[in-house]
């Protein structure tokens, strides 16, 4: 999309918002559209500047300061969201709009989820979205499976997510391959928790047809487990999504989760090579997404917390693999 066609499109927005119910409602309308609007051309900017996307800071986007909306940013995805303050219509208190950008190709894409409620006061922001789909509707429509490796023949529980047509393994993976090892070393470990990998070796160990999940698509889990986007703790921890992920058993001091994905992440450690030392009673898991420094984004969850915590690790580390597949 170029800036033009962002121009026009934000043109459009402010045309329909003027057929709003109310006046009240098209000024209503008008801050929203403004905001998002100006978030879409400063990426536009960035991206054709640097040929990447940017923070709120980096774009140099200003948060509005508004009665109606609380404005803020969610950093992963990149992005910022709007919380309605009062009734608005047919928009409840705490009605929510979400926009999160993608740099595909070259090409800027973004992602839209908008509470049902809301979307008649902002028809024309879903144009912008390559996706689109409500953030704040009933998920956990998970369907039960198994996958069997061909390579060596071992069996994997899956789950099956029918929101987003996606399949995730069920268990870590565990494929001997060079550049993996078991937690502690211990061969019985590798057949309770599945190996560790350094990233290269994940890059390249699942099964044809399977891949790496890639930051949307691990954002995308913590959505079907009840994430709604914008709930981060100081250091963006995914907040209480950690919990619905881990295992019901096998966690210390009572560490356990609630499983309701039956993703079943269990405690299988990981290995920090410059501190030559493994890390029990958590469970760290690759993504695909490679940052510019060279390190690589992780998802982890321990046994003291109920929240997912993002990091971003080495990667001649020693993590867990999830491997999903498209449908």
């Amino acid at each position: 999309m170029n800036k033009l066609s962002v121009m026009v499109l934000l043109a459009s927005m402010l045309t329909v918002f003027a057929n709003a119910d109310s006046q009240k409602d098209v000024e209503i309308a008008k801050e929203v559209g403004r905001a998002f609007g100006e978030y879409v051309v400063l990426q536009e900017a960035m991206l054709d500047a640097e040929n990447r996307i940017g923070t709120v800071k980096e774009i140099l986007f200003t948060m509005p300061s508004s009665e109606n909306f609380e404005f803020g940013e969610s950093k992963s995805p990149m992005g910022i969201y709007a919380i309605a303050k009062k009734t608005i219509g047919k928009c409840p208190k705490g009605g929510k709009w979400l926009i999160t950008s993608h740099e595909k190709n070259g090409n800027l894409k973004f992602e839209c989820q908008i509470d049902a409620k809301c979307e008649s006061l902002t028809p024309n922001i879903k144009s912008l979205c390559e996706d689109e789909h409500n953030l704040f509707e009933e998920h956990n429509l998970v369907e039960e499976g198994i996958m069997k490796d061909s390579r060596d023949g071992k069996v994997y529980k899956t789950v099956k997510f029918q929101n987003v047509g996606q399949t995730w393994m069920a268990e870590n993976l565990n494929y001997k391959i060079e550049g993996s090892r078991c937690l502690l070393d211990k061969k019985a470990n590798c057949k309770k928790y599945g190996r560790l990998y350094t990233w290269n070796a994940a890059m390249k160990a699942c099964p044809t047809g399977w891949r790496v999940p890639d930051s949307r698509d691990w954002i995308g889990l913590f959505i079907e487990a009840g994430w709604d986007g914008e709930k981060e703790g100081p250091k963006q921890e995914i907040l209480e999504i950690g919990k619905k992920l881990k295992s019901k058993n096998g966690w210390r001091n009572n560490g356990n989760g609630t499983d309701d994905l039956k993703f079943t992440a269990q405690p299988g450690g990981l290995a920090i090579i410059s501190k030559n030392m493994f890390l029990e009673d958590a469970a760290a898991f690759w993504s695909s997404f490679e940052s510019s420094r060279g390190d690589v984004l992780i998802y982890w969850v321990t046994f003291v917390q109920d929240d997912v915590l993002p990091a971003y690790g080495k990667k001649d580390d020693f993590l867990s693999v999830r491997c999903v597949k498209d449908e």
